[in-house]
């Protein structure tokens, strides 16, 4: 702790040599203040607080831009920014709603191509036996099992595996087990 000369607490006329200063728990020090204050204010990442605010900028345009001489942001051009800042965020959620609906149709189509595999491979392990064998080999079952592949492209490259099976070998091919190619197709 050191201080100036004729300052009030100097530790030359308050302290002892010999020993610890009794005022050193006295003394406190001053507090830091952030003189960034205004490069602490980010811009909020909520666009409907952001909205707002705009909102009431503008609202100060309007009282206070002829007084002020504004010229670049006046109320005309913030509530314009804020018409564009609203149909951006109309377009972004008619985006999401639309991508949203087409994952609902891809797992539709894909529960729709499970089912069908399903039952393909049921009328094929009738006509081929259960087990895999080199029989099965041409119908496109995967890595040399009967097994309905797990994830959702393997099962859609197998439905039209199985759609040339069942076009090349009809008589493996049953409409009422639901194993043709056309509905390998379709599905």
């Amino acid at each position: 702790m050191q201080g100036d000369w004729d300052d009030e607490l100097s530790v030359w006329d308050h302290s002892f040599w010999d020993g610890p200063d009794p005022l050193q728990n006295q003394i406190h020090k001053r507090k830091k203040t952030n003189r960034r204050t205004m490069a602490s204010n980010p811009t909020p990442d909520n666009n409907k607080i952001l909205r707002a605010l705009a909102d009431h900028m503008a609202d100060g345009c309007h009282v206070h831009e002829a007084a002020l001489g504004l010229l670049q942001n006046t109320e005309v051009k913030v509530r314009a920014d804020i018409a564009t800042l609203q149909a951006a965020e109309l377009q972004v959620g008619l985006k999401k709603k639309a991508v949203d609906d087409a994952y609902v149709a891809l797992e539709a189509a894909d529960q729709a191509g499970l089912e069908r595999l399903t039952a393909c491979k049921l009328r094929l392990a009738l006509v081929l036996g259960q087990r895999w064998n080199a029989a099965w080999e041409a119908t496109g079952f995967p890595d040399q099992s009967t097994a309905v592949p797990n994830t959702m492209e393997p099962r859609f490259t197998l439905l039209a595996d199985l759609k040339a099976y069942f076009t090349a070998v009809p008589a493996s091919a049953s409409a009422e087990g639901g194993a043709t190619a056309a509905l390998c197709d379709a599905a």
